[in-house]
């Protein structure tokens, strides 16, 4: 199997960066009709439908150097190491964890959860779906890979509405995840044959203007939030409607992040949070619930004070543990990243 050289770009990179800050704000804040309650409903409208559609996107090199039927068991089998790996390693700690802490819990520890967790219907971590989820999506794009990405786009979108309009593949969470994210991964795949030029136009075109930095993204973001927040409310979750609300967002956010490439100035700590995004998905749940269970269930304090807390160190505090704990070690990157390189990042 031949591969083109990795390229890696910046605004990428910050894109992920800043939606990885709206996964942390909407595991922090519960749903309802105050503010906090709808930065959690905007940012699930968009933040996980943004992360497919990079996968897909960063995904497609490897479907495009697929060449014989030992590549796709290749592919697979680092796919399964990659994301597989993490995801069993994770559910075995928030099992053990809920044995012991089961009465802290918002949802209690089940035998369902733990051996639906096999299958990806249920998980008691929550949030592991989405290494599921991504596995799911990029077998199913190797079985299809001689299938034009075009079409499969067109088709992916077809279901992606039956799906939002019937619910009528809702019953099976495995298949949930093609009909429902599907379309954003291959939306990405697709995207990828024209990356480079895209990259380059945007760059170039944010290279010497700065209209969408400093206060004019603030007021790019307000008016994604307002459009989204006010559809959200307008519009039924079947709406065929609700599909542009992420990709408003996500273009809003891919714009800003090319805005950010450009400015040395507040580029490098985009880039961390951006390198580390999914230390923070990953390990953020663990800091969350452990402030939630100390500031909430032990001390009692105001939901404001806990939630607050849980966003703003769910999502510093994983940088550092990753960086000096398990990024240190080959057997923990790889447990827990599903990082398979002799040396860490930082190493090299």
């Amino acid at each position: 199997m031949t591969e083109k050289q990795k390229k890696y770009y910046d605004e990428l990179n910050i894109f992920r960066a800043l939606i990885i800050i709206w996964v942390v704000i909407g595991h922090s804040f519960d749903s309802g009709n105050d503010f906090l309650g709808l930065l959690h409903g905007y940012a699930y409208t968009f933040h996980m439908k943004a992360f497919i559609l990079i996968s897909g996107l960063l995904f497609a090199r490897k479907l495009k150097s697929i060449t014989k039927i030992n590549d796709c068991l290749e592919i697979v089998k680092n796919r399964f190491l990659r994301l597989m790996v993490p995801y069993f390693f994770y559910t075995a700690i928030s099992t053990v964890l809920k044995l012991f802490l089961d009465r802290y819990a918002n949802n209690r520890l089940s035998l369902s959860a733990i051996l639906g967790s096999l299958v990806g219907v249920e998980n008691p971590n929550g949030g592991l779906w989405f290494l599921y989820a991504l596995f799911v999506l990029s077998i199913f794009a190797v079985a299809l890979y001689r299938v034009p990405t075009k079409m499969m786009l067109a088709v992916m979108l077809a279901i992606h509405i039956i799906h939002i309009k019937t619910g009528v593949f809702s019953a099976i969470p495995l298949v949930t995840h093609i009909t429902y994210y599907g379309v954003f991964f291959y939306c990405g795949i697709v995207i990828a044959d024209y990356y480079d030029s895209i990259s380059a136009s945007m760059n170039e075109f944010f290279k010497n203007r700065k209209m969408l930095t400093g206060a004019v993204s603030v007021i790019y973001v307000a008016v994604a939030f307002i459009i989204t927040v006010i559809c959200m409310n307008a519009l039924k979750d079947d709406s065929v409607l609700t599909l542009l609300l992420p990709v408003l967002n996500i273009i809003v956010y891919y714009c800003i992040a090319v805005a950010i490439t450009s400015s040395q100035k507040i580029k490098k700590p985009f880039m961390t949070i951006g390198d580390y995004g999914m230390d923070i998905y990953l390990i953020g749940y663990y800091v969350q619930i452990t402030l939630r269970v100390v500031l909430k269930s032990m001390l009692g304090l105001p939901y404001v004070i806990y939630s607050v807390a849980m966003c703003i160190f769910g999502l510093l505090l994983p940088i550092p543990i990753s960086k000096y704990i398990i990024r240190k070690f080959r057997i923990s990157r790889i447990l827990a990243l599903g990082d398979y390189s002799k040396k860490s990042k930082e190493e090299k």
